[in-house]
């Protein structure tokens, strides 16, 4: 995946010496002599996912904490609790969204 570009205008420097340096993460760009330095508009696709894979990680979390309120829950039902711990309960359910 594509994370840097290196802009080298041609004829300014060996291109298969850089090539050697770089690791593959880097995409070299190469643009005419004289002429203004290229620009990228398409998004940064490392950005779009990393974005995803903190959002997966974040769902992965609300689900473990949905299933430990609810094991909690079982295990608790047949027991007095206090108001407190019934707070608790309701606020943790509300914050995870648990059904």
């Amino acid at each position: 995946m594509i994370k840097r570009f290196i802009y080298v205008e041609d004829g300014s420097i060996d291109l298969d010496e850089l090539r050697e340096k770089l690791t593959e993460d880097t995409e070299i760009i190469v643009y005419r002599q004289g002429s203004r330095e290229p620009l990228i508009v398409e998004p940064n696709k490392f950005i779009e996912s990393s974005a995803d894979s903190v959002l997966k990680f974040k769902d992965e979390q609300i689900n473990l904490l949905k299933t430990y309120f609810r094991e909690i829950e079982k295990a608790t039902r047949t027991k007095k609790r206090s108001k407190k711990v019934e707070q608790l309960f309701a606020q943790a359910y509300e914050d995870c969204e648990i059904d």
